[in-house]
C-alpha cells in the first residue's frame, strides 16, 4: 500500500498517531503526511516489524531518521534468536521499545506459540527465548479472538505482571491492505495537552512504556485509584477509593465491566443497554495490600466494517494497563 494511501486511511479513521511497521524495513510516514498537508491532524513514529520465520514478529519503535531505509531485520529472518535480536536492538537503538506482536495468532509467527511459552512457566524459558521486551500485543487487527488466542495471551500477560515484569499491553490494527481496519483496535494514550504536530516520538514512547494507555475497539475508560491513573503506583496503609467510568458512542454495545486483581476476576457488573454517552460509573474501595488492578469492558459485535474475506470482526472490548497498589507498613522503625 502506498504510504500516502495509508496516511489517508488512518487520518479518515481519526487516528492521531500512526507507527510504521513494515516487515523488516524501516519506514517513515512523515514525508507523506507533509505532502498531504495533514501535519496538524496526524503524526507518525518511525518503526520496523522485525519478522522471523521461526521465532515470531517483533515491533521496534521509535527509531531515528538515520535508520530509515535500512533492511534492519532481514538478517534475522533465517538465523538468530530473540535474545540476540533484542540485544542488537537495545545496543543500536537505546530509546526504542520492543513489542511482541501477535504472540499466539498464527502457526509460525507467534513468539509464545512457537516456543510453547506458558503462563504457568513464565519464569522458565528455553535457550534463545528472552523476556527483554517492553510491550505485549493483546489484540491484533480484525482477527477474531479465537484465532489470535486472546484468552491465552491475556493469561500470559497476567503471569508476566505477577512475576514482576511491567509489560505494557496494547491492541493494534496491524494493517496490511486498504480494507477498512485502520484503528481497530487502537491505543489511547494519556499525554500532555500538546498540538499533534508538536508531539515528539520520545513522548509517545514514554507514555507507552509507563503503561499510560489502554486498548479499545470502542469504549473509553476512566480508571483511577486514589486519584492516580494507569501505570501509576499508590503507596498506602489504608483502603483507597477506586473510580471507574465507561463511555461509548451510541452504536457501541457494552454488556460487562470487570476488574481484575493480580490477574484474577475481582469485581464484575452487568451494563444495561442505553444510548447515553456515560454507560457505567461506580466508586468502590480496594484494600491496602500489594496488588495490581486492570479494568476490562466487554460488549457484543461491533457494526460490520469493510474487511478481508475470512477475517472475523473483533468484539467490543477495552482493557486498561494496570494501576499498582503497594502497602505501606504501619510498623515504626
Amino acid at each position: 500500500v502506498a504510504l500516502a494511501s495509508r496516511v489517508l486511511e488512518f487520518y479518515l479513521e481519526g487516528v492521531d498517531i500512526m507507527v510504521a511497521t513494515d516487515h523488516n524495513m524501516i519506514s517513515d510516514y512523515r514525508p507523506a503526511i507533509e505532502e498531504l498537508q495533514l501535519t496538524k491532524h496526524i503524526t507518525s513514529v518511525i518503526g520496523d516489524e522485525l519478522s522471523t520465520y521461526d521465532w515470531g514478529h517483533f515491533g521496534a519503535y521509535p527509531l531515528p531518521e538515520s535508520a530509515v531505509g535500512e533492511a534492519f531485520g532481514a538478517q534475522f529472518r533465517r538465523k538468530g534468536r530473540p535474545n540476540q535480536l533484542f540485544k542488537t536492538v537495545r545496543s543500536r537503538f537505546a530509546d526504542a521499545l520492543l513489542q511482541v506482536n501477535h504472540p499466539r495468532v498464527m502457526h509460525r509467527n507467534g513468539y509464545f506459540q512457537a516456543e510453547r511459552f506458558s503462563a504457568e512457566g513464565a519464569g522458565r524459558v528455553k535457550d534463545g527465548f528472552s523476556l527483554d521486551f517492553d510491550v505485549l500485543e493483546l489484540v491484533n487487527g480484525n482477527h477474531d479472538f479465537k484465532s489470535q488466542g486472546f484468552d491465552e495471551v491475556l493469561q500470559d500477560w497476567f503471569a508476566l505482571l505477577r512475576a514482576g515484569h511491567r509489560i505494557t499491553a496494547t491492541g493494534n490494527s496491524d494493517t496490511h491492505r486498504l480494507s477498512g481496519q485502520a484503528g481497530i483496535p487502537r491505543n489511547l494514550l494519556w499525554l500532555p495537552e500538546t498540538a499533534i504536530d508538536e508531539l515528539q516520538p520520545a513522548q509517545i514512547a514514554r507514555a507507552v512504556a509507563e503503561g499510560r494507555c489502554f486498548l479499545t475497539t470502542g469504549p473509553f475508560l476512566r480508571f483511577e485509584i486514589a486519584g492516580r491513573g494507569l501505570g501509576e503506583t499508590i503507596e498506602t496503609s489504608a483502603p483507597v477509593e477506586v473510580h471507574i467510568a465507561v463511555e461509548a458512542a451510541p452504536w457501541i454495545p457494552i454488556h460487562t465491566v470487570r476488574v481484575y486483581r493480580n490477574g484474577e476476576p475481582w469485581r464484575e457488573w452487568p451494563v444495561d443497554k442505553g444510548a447515553d454517552k456515560l454507560r457505567f460509573e461506580t466508586r468502590l474501595q480496594v484494600p491496602a495490600e500489594d496488588a495490581f488492578y486492570v479494568l476490562r469492558v466487554d460488549g457484543g459485535k461491533r457494526p460490520r466494517h469493510a474487511g478481508r474475506a475470512g477475517h472475523g470482526v473483533p468484539p467490543v472490548i477495552a482493557i486498561s494497563n494496570p494501576i499498582y497498589v503497594r502497602r505501606l507498613s504501619s510498623a515504626r522503625p
